[in-house]
């Protein structure tokens, strides 16, 4: 697939490890009785604590405060390979980047296997974010200040699933709609510091949610190789990250297609991998122990990056598998879910 990217693509990325990891940890009330009433609650429900989404506001509250959360080892760098010559030392024009809307949708198909048993694979809907990024005076050092909303986090009609389900889905996302942040990208496309404004006394699960956000914010820049490089060149980024009560480590290796002017052809391959760890979530019931034995996640992208402007169109593919053992009292079972997702973003005109 043939595609392009800015800086900004890697968002789609962020967004969909959020819902992802809702899906996996708080989806369906792991209430583990039957397989036969976990296949009801992936069919009917298909999306994380979807009875509890309503009691979360829409919209955050005007008495806010800065997400503090642990700040996880930075992520390493590392260059493979220079490539060919001519060789470039590729730097992001912050000073041309203006203010700039971004739609960013996520489509994602489950399939969940229960103590053995494969239930009916459920797909859901697209869910489109609409975000506003805004370019601040550049720095004494060259760097980007920026800012961030979340302007609309909405889901499509594209699915077959039930209403309520649907329902339970849009309140869960809507938790998202206006939250506002801040961030500092240097010219290399390292990103300094993401912060969120919070409302004080926020619901735990949203603040998973925007711990989840935060730290794939702070990765959804494509970091340049400090050295020239060519045709051909190869580099690759990896470093821990939390997703919905769990640390992943998470690898992005770039190839370099072709550079000119502005524009840099890229090709990706992101993967991610986790041990096995109790999974720690507000959004369990009481009583309720999950533990992730395993999960592997591989994604492939083929984009062009505008060095001058925040967002441009990209798609890629991921596909996720993950294994969990879910205990509620003296009940446990075993699950396996593979989880496929499909990502687009273009500039918002």
């Amino acid at each position: 697939m043939r595609t392009s990217r800015s800086v900004f693509t890697g968002l789609s990325f962020a967004l969909v490890t959020s819902l992802a990891a809702l899906v996996a940890c708080g989806g369906a009330e792991p209430t583990p009785a039957t397989p036969e009433s976990t296949s009801a609650a992936a069919s009917t429900s298909a999306t994380p604590v979807a009875s509890t989404a309503a009691t979360a506001s829409a919209t955050p509250a005007p008495v806010t405060q800065e997400a503090v959360v642990p700040t996880p080892p930075p992520a390493v760098y590392k260059l493979i390979a220079p490539g060919a010559d001519p060789k470039t030392a590729l730097r992001y024009k912050l000073a041309s980047m203006k203010d700039q809307d971004g739609l960013f949708d996520i489509r994602m198909s489950l399939q969940m296997t229960i103590e053995g048993k494969e239930l009916p694979a459920v797909a859901l809907p697209t869910m489109r974010a609409t975000m506003h990024f805004a370019a601040l005076p550049l720095t004494a050092t060259g760097d980007l200040p920026l800012t961030f909303e979340i302007k609309n986090f909405e889901v499509l009609g594209d699915s077959k699933l039930p209403a309520e389900a649907i329902k339970g889905l849009k309140a869960e996302v809507a938790k998202a709609n206006g939250l506002k942040g801040s961030s500092v990208i240097t010219p290399r496309g390292q990103n300094k510091e993401v912060v969120f404004e919070v409302p004080k006394d926020v619901d735990p699960k949203v603040q998973q949610m925007i711990e989840s956000l935060r730290q794939q914010i702070a990765d959804l820049v494509v970091e340049l190789p400090e050295e020239p490089v060519g045709k051909g060149a190869k580099w690759e980024k990896s470093g821990p990250l939390v997703a919905g009560g769990a640390t992943v480590t998470q690898t992005t290796a770039f190839t370099l297609v072709d550079a000119k002017g502005t524009t840099a052809h890229l090709k990706s391959d992101v993967s991610q991998t986790a041990s096995a760890q109790d999974i720690n979530s507000p959004s369990l019931p009481p009583n309720t122990r999950v533990r992730l034995e395993s999960i592997e996640s591989k994604g492939t992208g083929d984009n062009t990056v505008d060095l001058a402007k925040f967002i441009g169109k990209a798609t890629a593919k991921v596909t996720s598998k993950s294994v969990m053992k879910i205990t509620s009292g003296d009940n446990a079972q075993s699950m396996q879910m593979l989880l496929n997702i499909e990502l687009s973003t273009s500039a918002k005109k």
